[in-house]
Formats: structure tokens, C-alpha cells, sequence
């Protein structure tokens, strides 16, 4: 499920590079009111795809969960439409999904698309002080480590349908930005857990459709969603 804003630029190559992977899911596109010619060019060069049409930009949280809806596998991938995947990342999720029963989601390692030996995002933690930060943001490859996330990064992850029937979707009063450590939080609480996946690789170009990663848009919008974050979430 890739959720799609004005991003004509990037989408033909994350589309390309799942075309070319060792593991072809179904493919689905919800695009958010693009006026850039996305849904055009995805109709044209991918019939295959399913193209969700929505007539005005809901925000990131509506279109994965108007997606997620279509959705008919027992697991399903989230992809940011500013990324390119490794050849067997799907293939290395899913069987790193299969090894964990109770596991929720898993993520995978997501390398910055203009330094490919850095960390994009490496799974989310939450501070007792009550914020969110990236592990390795920025940090050498090898600093990845499988292992257990407070929350995976929704842009590139891989989750299990049924847990959505159980905890609920993606809370769509956070528009975006921390949606995803919310749905963490909340399948923690329901004793699902998040893991990181390293071999399974993503090359992000990153807030490619936000204004950059120190925008005001998205100042306001992860300020405003950590509070929101606090009051569902903590006792």
C-alpha cells in the first residue's frame, strides 16, 4: 500500500523496483488528490496496480487506512512513495514476519537514498521524557541491528492484518507524522510487538512530499501529534 501526494518524481522508480523484486505483492496506490499527473502515469505504465482515487488530500493516516481496506493477504506492506526496495526486502520481511507469531510489524532498514552507506530510519523508540526519536538517524549501516522496536517506521514496513482487527487502524486525528508510533504503543498494549528486519533494505529520499525534513508543516504537525500521543496512550 503506497500512499501517493504530487509524487510523480519518485514514483515510477519505487514502482519500478517492486516490479523487479524476488517477491511480487499486489500492488495499491491511493492517491491523495495529486495534481502532478501521478495517477495518469500509473494508469499508463502500471495496469497491474490498483489505483485508489481520492479527491482531496486526507493526510498520510486516511489514504493507508482507506488501502489497508483493500487489502485481502493476511499481511500487508506500507511504502512511502519516495522509495526504492532492495530485490528480496519483501521476501526478507515476510519470513522474518513468520518467525514471530505475536509480532505486529517489521520493519525494514530504510538507508538514505542520498548516501546509501547511512541510516534513514532504523525503527522508532520513545524517551521517558516523552518524545520519539530515530535509533541511528544518520548513522553508518552497520549500526543496524536486528532486534525489537518500540514502534516500525510506516514508511517501509511489513504488519499483520489481523492485529488491526484487534487494536484499531491508524488514528486518522494525527493527519500524519507519529501515527505510526502510535499504532506501536497501542499493540504493545495489546501484547504485539515491533522487530527490525536489517536485511530487508529501503532507500529513502525522505519528506519528499512535506517540504523537507525541517518544514513548518511538519514542525506543527509532530508538536501537536506528541501531546495527542500522551494523552491516548500513557495511564
Amino acid at each position: 500500500v503506497i500512499p501517493n501526494y504530487n509524487g510523480a518524481g519518485y514514483l515510477k522508480e519505487c514502482l519500478d523496483s517492486i516490479r523487479s523484486g524476488s517477491l511480487i505483492p499486489q500492488i495499491i496506490v491511493v492517491d491523495n488528490g495529486s495534481l502532478d499527473g501521478s495517477c495518469r502515469m500509473v494508469e499508463e505504465n502500471y495496469p497491474e496496480v490498483v489505483l485508489l482515487k481520492l479527491k482531496a488530500n486526507t493526510g498520510f493516516c486516511h489514504a493507508v487506512n482507506a488501502g489497508l481496506h483493500l487489502v485481502k493477504t493476511p499481511y500487508a506492506m506500507l511504502l512511502n512513495n519516495d522509495t526504492r526496495m532492495d530485490r528480496e526486502c519483501l521476501a526478507r520481511l515476510l519470513s522474518a514476519m513468520e518467525e514471530r507469531p505475536s509480532c505486529f510489524a517489521v520493519q525494514a532498514l530504510m538507508l538514505s537514498m542520498r548516501d546509501p552507506e547511512r541510516i534513514d530510519d532504523d525503527g522508532d523508540l520513545y524517551s521517558a521524557f516523552g518524545w520519539a526519536f530515530a535509533k541511528h538517524k544518520n548513522a553508518p549501516q552497520k549500526r543496524a541491528k536486528a532486534g525489537p522496536l518500540f514502534a516500525a517506521c510506516a514508511g517501509a514496513a511489513l504488519y499483520r492484518m489481523s492485529v488491526f482487527d484487534e487494536i484499531g487502524w491508524f488514528d486518522e486525528r494525527h493527519y500524519c507524522y507519529l501515527e505510526d508510533l502510535d499504532i506501536g504503543w497501542r499493540a504493545q498494549i495489546f501484547g504485539h510487538r515491533s522487530f527490525l528486519e536489517p536485511r530487508a533494505v529501503v532507500y529513502h529520499a525522505g519528506s519528499a512530499t512535506s517540504g523537507g525534513k525541517y518544514s513548518a508543516f511538519k514542525e506543527i504537525m509532530t508538536a501537536g501529534n506528541n501531546a495527542l500521543l500522551l494523552y491516548k496512550n500513557m495511564p
